[in-house]
């Protein structure tokens, strides 16, 4: 969807929304179309310090318009609801 017709679906179809609500519909849109990872999804990191790769988590992703760009955090632990369970696997 292009971003005229976004703007013009979230002016006119919601006469009562503040400008502050649409801002948020319009990150979130941005978010979901640009972002190529998930909140929750688990992710292979090494830092230069560490010898074995660590799984980090994205915590928390948000569009910032000031710099016009989507933005996220990370943490070691994974993320209750979002992150999805593990499959077990078995080696013979």
């Amino acid at each position: 969807m292009h971003i005229k017709f976004l703007l013009l679906r979230l002016f006119f179809t919601r006469k009562a929304a503040t400008r502050n609500k649409i801002m948020l519909r319009i990150g979130a849109h941005f978010i979901k179309r640009g972002a190529g990872v998930t909140v929750g999804q688990a992710i292979p990191f090494k830092a230069m310090k560490h010898t074995k790769a660590r799984t980090m988590f994205i915590d928390n992703l948000y569009y910032n318009f000031k710099t016009n760009t989507v933005t996220h955090t990370m943490s070691k632990n994974p993320v209750e609801g979002f992150t999805p369970k593990r499959k077990k696997t078995f080696s013979i």
